[in-house]
């Protein structure tokens, strides 16, 4: 009402009347007894009545939902197998099941540049032919014109972690590929691929995974999936010159570790290394981590982003999924 925020109702007028007297909030405000004359006119008991016994029914197709009845499943959503929206997530079942590895024998998933933003690493837009998420929708019965959005189907885990690292206009900088989009190099075969096809084989292996990237790397608008999307490919760490604030806290909070490292590092790196990462999580104050490349030919230097004794216990309970439900049970 005054125009601005930095004004003390007590002293200060909202403004004046058409006779030039400042006019206070107080001079404004309602009585009690208009506010109660407002209430008895248009505050019915009957309308909350009738909202209140309807909630259970909403609309027609609401209320003819198939529920089951029986005592033992009336609070467990029925699954349908064959949808291809929303599928039981499978981030939840890999962040239960995954152990704390010691970041050994790591492979290089991408290599990227500066300013890579949610939507580069977890496209929201339309799923395009000839891509993993297509072949899997396509596997499923669905013609093209069915495929629809990576946003309308990010209940789909399936189809969110094809989607990861598949934007178009992602350019993989690792040394020796040539395509732009979401292609990279698997190794140790030194086959071109996609990154979901070289994800699947590094998970075959079991072999864990890092993304190098430049500066401010995660940028725009936050997406969940931005990092449950890497996490799923097998992603355990990214080593970046520097993260997007909400980015880096999103990661810690999925269970992936964020390793700033410096411009000399970033070129070094072509991303065919293999990588092993050395840190002392026993301590705050030792944020120093050690990369180890290729068995021990290099060792570079890093520095891990957890910054307190809170986002270090999440990192290693594998994210805060895992460690609300560890706190639930015990």
């Amino acid at each position: 009402m005054a125009g601005r925020i930095d004004i003390d109702f007590n002293k200060e007028p909202l403004g004046k009347d058409a006779k030039d007297k400042p006019v206070f909030l107080k001079d404004i405000w309602p009585s009690r007894k208009e506010v109660q004359e407002i209430e008895r006119c248009l505050v019915i008991p009957s309308v909350f009545k009738l909202v209140s016994n309807r909630i259970s029914y909403g609309n027609k197709e609401w209320s003819n939902l198939n529920v089951p009845n029986s005592a033992e499943n009336s609070l467990l959503y029925q699954w349908n197998p064959l949808s291809t929206f929303i599928q039981p997530p499978n981030y939840l079942q890999e962040m239960m099941t995954r152990t704390m590895s010691q970041m050994k024998n790591m492979r290089c998933l991408l290599k990227l540049e500066d300013n890579v933003t949610c939507d580069l690493i977890s496209p929201a837009g339309s799923i395009v032919r000839a891509s993993p998420a297509a072949d899997y929708l396509t596997e499923r019965g669905l013609v093209p014109r069915q495929f629809q959005s990576y946003g309308t189907r990010r209940g789909n885990s399936e189809v969110m972690a094809r989607g990861t690292f598949s934007h178009s206009k992602l350019k993989n900088v690792m040394k020796g590929l040539t395509k732009i989009g979401p292609f990279t190099i698997h190794h140790p075969s030194g086959v071109s691929t996609t990154v979901f096809d070289a994800s699947v084989k590094y998970k075959d292996d079991q072999v864990p995974l890092v993304v190098i990237a430049g500066s401010n790397f995660g940028r725009g608008s936050a997406r969940d999936w931005a990092t449950k999307g890497p996490y799923l490919l097998g992603v355990r760490a990214i080593l970046a010159r520097s993260f997007s604030p909400v980015f880096k806290h999103n990661m810690i909070k999925t269970g992936l570790l964020p390793i700033q490292i410096n411009e000399e590092t970033y070129k070094i790196l072509s991303g065919h290394e293999s990588f092993e990462i050395k840190l002392d999580l026993e301590t705050e104050t030792t944020k120093q981590v050690q990369i180890v490349i290729n068995d021990g030919d290099l060792v570079l230097h890093g520095e891990h982003l957890l910054l307190n004794a809170y986002d270090i216990k999440l990192f290693q309970s594998g994210g805060v999924i895992r460690h609300t439900l560890n706190g639930l049970l015990k």
